[in-house]
């Protein structure tokens, strides 16, 4: 919405899984995998070129597992398990793109909690007459 070039070339996200624990996992559910998948597909005015995660412990191939029946095989194609295998990650993504966290030279300011709201706040009339109760997407 912010970035209408970005919305057309499309963008490469990195899902950094550290830290998923078992009662992570349990909150999924292959109805609430299915809604994901769908926004992710359907709804966000973006191009997803590539989806690389990295991290990922035993226990998301579980959760891939909900999610996987959802996907359409174009952006099935691009996912990308990478492990903890940082050359793998630079064979894709140049490090001077990268943050020092995965093995890059790119400078990245942290951004807080509150940021973040003012950043979705000043996308608020985007949505403005398409108001969805949250209940109403994840009961």
């Amino acid at each position: 919405m912010l970035e209408p070039e970005t919305q057309i070339c499309g963008a490469v996200v990195i899902f950094d899984m550290d830290g998923l624990s078992m009662q992570h996992v349990l909150q999924f559910t292959p109805s609430f995998a299915n809604r994901i998948v769908d926004w992710l597909q359907e709804a966000i005015p973006l191009r997803i070129k590539g989806l690389y995660i990295i991290n990922q412990p035993f226990i998301f191939e579980m959760v891939f597992k909900l999610f996987k029946p959802f996907l359409k095989e174009k952006l099935r194609s691009r996912i990308v398990f990478m492990g903890s295998d940082r050359k793998m990650l630079h064979d894709y993504i140049s490090p001077k793109c990268l943050p020092d966290k995965y093995g890059g030279t790119l400078s990245i300011p942290s951004v807080t909690g509150g940021q973040w709201l003012e950043l979705l706040l000043m996308c608020d009339k985007e949505f403005s007459g398409k108001f969805i109760l949250i209940q109403d997407i994840f009961p």
